[in-house]
C-alpha cells in the first residue's frame, strides 16, 4: 500500500518498452512460485519474480500458504471458477444478477469507490472504464469480502504478461513498478533521461473529484455522492460514531443538520417576538 516506486518520482519509460517488448516467461517447476519473466534492456537481462518484487516493497506480507495461487485462465475467462456469480453479483451490484448489467453505476457505491481503486493500482488499464471487465469482478469481490485471498505479486506478473501478449499491446501496466523494478537491477537505458511524474497519494477527495462525485468531509464522516444520487458515508479514521439517538454535532457541515438547527432558531425566535409582542415591547 505504501510502494511509491522511484522515490523522486522518475519513470524510465523507454527502458519499460524495451524490457516489454523482449519478455520471456518461465513457470519453473512450481508455478506462480517460480514463475519468471525475463526481459531485454541495453542486452542487459532483468527477471521479474516473486522474490525481486518482494526486494522492492514488502508486497505480500503473509506467508506463502496463506494465498489462493489462481490459474490466469480463471482469472481472466472463467471467473465462475473462482467463486459463485450469484455471490460474486450479490456481493457488488446494488440488484441481483438478471436484473442489472455490468456498469459502474450499478454496482454499490463503496464498490464503484474500489474500482477506482483497483483501475489505476491492483490491476490497471486504460479504455472504457463505465463497465468493469469481467477479471475486475473477481478482484473487487476479493478486497471487498476477504473471502479469497489474491496474491498482489502473483495478479502482477499474470497482469505484465497478458498485456506483454494483447493484441495491439496497447497498454503497458504497472509502469512505475516496472521502472523501480529495473533501477533495483540496474537495467536501463544508458543515459535516458526519465519522465519525472511524481507519486501521487491514493486520497478519497482528489478520487472524488476526478471522478465527478461530489465529496464532503465533515468532522466525523467521508460523504460521497454520485451522479445517481446514491450516497456514500465513511466514518473517518480514529473517529467514533455518535451514539444512537444522539445528535451529530461534530458533524457541523451537514445539510440536515443545518437545516434542522436553522428550522430551531426560526422557532426561537418566533417565540422571542410573540413573548416580546405580549409585554408591548415590539
Amino acid at each position: 500500500m505504501e510502494f511509491q516506486g522511484n522515490k523522486k518520482g522518475d519513470i524510465y519509460l523507454k527502458s519499460v518498452l524495451e524490457w516489454m517488448s523482449t519478455l520471456t516467461k518461465d513457470d519453473g517447476p512450481t508455478p506462480p512460485k517460480t514463475t519468471m519473466l525475463t526481459g531485454m534492456v541495453n542486452g542487459k537481462p532483468a527477471t521479474m519474480s516473486f522474490a525481486t518484487l518482494r526486494q522492492l516493497a514488502p508486497f505480500d506480507s503473509k506467508a506463502d500458504k496463506f494465498y489462493n495461487y489462481v490459474k490466469e485462465n480463471d482469472l481472466f475467462l472463467h471467473q465462475k471458477n473462482l467463486a459463485s456469480e450469484s455471490v460474486m453479483h450479490r456481493e457488488l451490484f446494488m440488484l441481483e444478477k438478471g436484473e442489472v448489467t455490468m456498469r459502474r453505476d450499478h454496482l454499490k457505491p463503496l464498490v464503484r469507490l474500489l474500482f477506482s481503486f483497483v483501475t489505476t493500482n491492483v490491476t490497471p488499464r486504460t479504455g472504457d472504464k463505465s463497465i468493469p471487465r469481467l477479471w475486475e469482478i473477481p478482484v473487487l469481490y476479493v478486497i471487498l469480502t476477504g473471502e479469497i485471498k489474491f496474491s498482489f505479486r502473483h495478479l502482477v506478473l499474470m497482469n505484465v504478461w497478458r498485456c506483454r501478449n494483447q493484441k495491439g499491446k496497447k497498454l503497458t501496466p504497472h509502469v512505475r513498478l516496472i521502472s523501480a523494478f529495473l533501477e533495483k537491477q540496474q537495467a536501463l537505458l544508458p543515459k535516458e533521461k526519465p519522465y519525472n511524474r511524481p507519486h501521487v497519494v491514493f486520497r478519497l477527495r482528489e478520487v472524488c473529484l476526478h471522478e465527478n462525485h461530489r465529496y464532503k468531509q465533515t468532522k466525523v464522516w467521508h460523504k460521497v455522492e454520485f451522479s445517481d444520487k446514491a450516497k456514500l458515508k465513511i466514518l473517518q479514521w480514529g473517529k467514533e460514531k455518535p451514539s444512537q439517538g444522539e445528535m451529530d454535532d461534530l458533524d457541523s457541515s451537514d445539510e440536515e443538520l443545518i437545516r434542522k438547527k436553522k428550522d430551531s432558531c426560526r422557532t426561537w425566535w418566533r417565540g422571542v417576538e410573540c413573548l416580546s409582542r405580549r409585554n408591548g415591547t415590539v
